[in-house]
């Protein structure tokens, strides 16, 4: 009897955060409604959803992440949502960053993450976590980066890689996949 009046407390507390947070409906307009329209993506990192608009102004960059010298995948779509972009993107799961060169503004790797929704310091590369002596090792164009791996440039044809484990390792020999 006790697991059910627990259930019956989660499912209570699961239902009055959803209404809340504007996941359900609580009759009256909530402040996540209509977020088809661009003009309610709101900027992220001083980036702004714009419409979607052909990739013929982008550039790309990549980005590897590897814990402990296991290859993780980048998911697709970051930055994308329905009817606009953040100016870095991705459309695949191959690592590559799509970097909008007609807003006329640069870039950064922490400006990525953050319209990701992931955490990237010294010791977490989004959902992983260091723990026991493992840190964010960061590699621009096969090159050690000594400082913030938030403050790397999302420059043209730019392979960054990004490690967490307790030794630095040798970054992967890899090209950008051809378009």
């Amino acid at each position: 009897m006790p697991m059910v009046a627990l259930l019956v407390v989660v499912l209570a507390l699961g239902f009055a955060l959803a209404s809340f947070t504007g996941i359900l409906p609580t009759g009256g307009s909530t402040p996540n409604a209509n977020l088809s329209s661009p003009r309610n993506f709101p900027p992220i990192a001083g980036i702004g959803c714009d419409e979607t608009v052909e990739d013929v102004s982008s550039a790309r960059a990549m980005l590897v992440i590897r814990v402990n010298g296991q290859r993780q995948t980048i998911p697709g779509g970051i930055g994308k949502r329905t009817g606009c972009r953040y100016g870095a993107y991705t459309s695949d799961s191959t690592g590559v960053i799509h970097i909008d060169v007609a807003a006329g503004q640069s870039f950064t790797l922490g400006q990525f993450f953050n319209i990701w929704l992931e955490p990237l310091d010294e010791t977490r590369i989004g959902q992983y976590v260091g723990s026991g002596g493992e840190v964010v090792f960061a590699f621009v164009d096969r090159e050690p980066w000594e400082g913030d791996p938030r403050a790397i440039p999302l420059a043209v044809q730019t392979i960054i890689e990004l490690q967490l484990g307790t030794e630095r390792q040798e970054p992967l020999d890899i090209q950008l996949p051809s378009e």
